[in-house]
Order: structure tokens, then sequence, then C-alpha cells
């Protein structure tokens, strides 16, 4: 006679249960508020370029928080006339943070003019020098 017992499952018969995904290890931004720091950095920086865009600030205000490149760039752009910028003031919204490594972080986010929203993304990297911690690197604005 033979032995009774359950077939054996095979690997999609969903008898077996799957071990638990890893969790992920949590990205260090560059000192021990890290996160906090870049998202402040962040909000206020994106601020800094809208009212440069809208002329409300001159262009040398980036100077602190940008590369000298990015900011000739938005220059040329405020002088042309920002996206939507017959809309009315941009006002920002909302700043959401992806960290890429430690010490590069992208940044995304939305503003309003008038009744219209517009987007905004950039990089931001870890400075090596004071008096920021963080400097923009890239933005796209659109």
């Amino acid at each position: 006679m033979a032995a009774l017992h359950a077939p054996r499952g095979g690997p999609h018969s969903g008898r077996r249960a799957r071990a638990p995904l890893p969790e992920p290890k949590p990205v260090d931004l560059v000192g021990v508020d890290g996160t906090a720091a870049a998202q402040r950095f962040a909000e206020h920086a994106m601020r800094l370029v809208l009212e440069v865009l809208d002329r409300r600030r001159p262009p040398e205000h980036l100077r602190a928080v940008a590369e000298p490149a990015l900011i000739d760039m938005v220059r040329v752009v405020s002088l042309g006339g920002a996206p939507g910028g017959g809309l009315g003031a941009a006002r920002l919204l909302r700043v959401h943070l992806r960290p890429a490594t430690p010490r590069i972080v992208e940044v995304f986010g939305n503003y309003e003019r008038g009744p219209r929203v517009f987007a905004v993304a950039g990089r931001i990297v870890a400075a090596k020098k004071p008096p920021h911690a963080w400097r923009i690197e890239a933005l796209h604005i659109a």
C-alpha cells in the first residue's frame, strides 16, 4: 500500500510562500537631517527661480543656490517670457524629492499661474563648500 501524502507544490501552485522583499536601505542625504534640509533647500530654490522668471528678483539672487550656467539660462528665459507669463505671478504648489545618490537628488513639482498648473523639475547636488549645503545643477521649467 502506498503512503498517503499531499502532492508536492510546484513553483506556481500557490502553496509555497514567497520570501519577503528586503526593505530598501535609507539614503543618507549628507548629514543627520539631510532629507529635511534638502526639502527646505529645494522649496526655497524653486521659489527663487520662479521669482526671477517673473522679474520680481534679479538673476543675481540665484548665485548662492545655482550654478552660473543655470543662472544665465534663467536670465534668458525671463527676458523672453516665462511659460504662461501673461497669466500672472507664479506660485509654487508642491516640491518632491527623489534621491539618486547620497549627494544627488532629483527634484520635481508644480506651480500655478492664474488657473493653469505648470511643471518644474531639476537636480540638486550637495555642495562641497558653505554657505549652502545644496546647489541647483539642472533645471527644466514647463
